[in-house]
């Protein structure tokens, strides 16, 4: 007897049917971005900015490819003095040959200027290495140190254009030596105070100059502007302040055959940085809203600095 066919009870699996889809990527080949050290890029243009921002602690040179150069800095330390009279004034120069002017021990109550500018100490030095300069950057600190009970008196801080000789400040009152500066402002002399310059312009930073001269005379115009600083009304007879200035300098050795520093074997002279002042500029601006600010403070326009020695350290660039 034949068996039955028992029919199975498996259920068959579906058939899925794939499709395979490939998708095509599109590769775009860009010419690669030169890489960028820190926030705001180059570094030597950031070096650049720390001198701008605060000359007394940071010298650095211009990445403008030039050949054959150095940094180095001026930096004097004095006091400025009363006699019988109860104004003294100083003022600083973008020039190692003609640096500075100090009228300490004045017998009158306005500003005694004549005679010649005074060169550096080290002119001779300089001179001796280097055959032409140009300024970077540059500040004057002014410290209180007189009796706290005969404080009185007011600081005249200022920038004046190269073409009004210093001279021309002989004898003038305080409004009207404000009226001849270019900025300025005044603060009562007991806070102290501290003015920076640095160039507003790339102009300002790419001219050279000889080192070779002496110091001129005040009653002559200036190739670059100058700063001064004014006390009147202040205590007769007493050593009032202290004043702390520094220019820094961009040198070219006058002997290429000697290069202090030697030779780098992997980039033998520096290159030049695309648009190195614009990065220099923008640093300073990108760090001042992140610095606390605190009060007796004010900057002007052109780049100058001013802060009073009671505020809480920040000094605004």
């Amino acid at each position: 007897m034949a068996k039955k066919r028992v029919k199975s009870k498996k259920v068959a699996k579906p058939v899925i049917k794939s499709k395979t889809v490939v998708r095509r990527s599109k590769v775009v080949l860009e010419p690669r971005k030169p890489r960028l050290m820190g926030p705001m890029g180059d570094q030597l243009s950031r070096d650049l900015a720390k001198s701008l921002a605060n000359p007394f602690e940071v010298s650095a040179c211009i990445p403008d490819g030039s050949r054959g150069v150095g940094c180095f800095s001026v930096k004097i330390s004095t006091t400025l003095a009363t006699g019988t009279g109860t104004c003294t004034s100083a003022a600083i120069n973008l020039d190692p040959r003609s640096i500075a002017f100090n009228d300490s021990g004045s017998a009158n109550t306005t500003p005694t200027i004549s005679g010649s500018w005074s060169a550096t100490n080290a002119i001779s030095t300089i001179q001796a290495n280097y055959d032409a300069y140009r300024p970077i950057s540059a500040g004057i600190r002014i410290t209180y140190i007189s009796n706290t009970q005969t404080d009185g008196g007011v600081l005249l801080l200022g920038q004046v254009g190269g073409d009004t000789p210093l001279s021309t400040f002989n004898g003038k009152t305080l409004s009207n030596a404000s009226a001849l500066c270019s900025y300025y402002k005044t603060i009562p002399l007991r806070n102290g105070a501290e003015l920076t310059w640095r160039p507003t312009e790339m102009d300002d930073m790419m001219a050279w100059s000889a080192t070779a001269g002496s110091a001129s005379l005040v009653s002559v115009g200036q190739a670059t502007p100058y700063l001064i600083c004014f006390i009147y009304g202040g205590n007769a007879s007493s050593t009032l302040a202290q004043l702390d200035y520094v220019v820094n300098f961009e040198g070219r050795f006058s002997n290429q055959t000697f290069l202090p520093g030697g030779i780098d074997t992997v980039s033998p002279h520096p290159k030049a940085e695309t648009g190195w002042f614009e990065k220099a500029q923008n640093f300073i601006r990108l760090v001042e809203p992140i610095v606390p600010v605190a009060t007796n403070l004010f900057s002007m326009a052109n780049g100058l600095r001013y802060s009073s020695k009671t505020a809480d350290g920040y000094r605004k660039v």
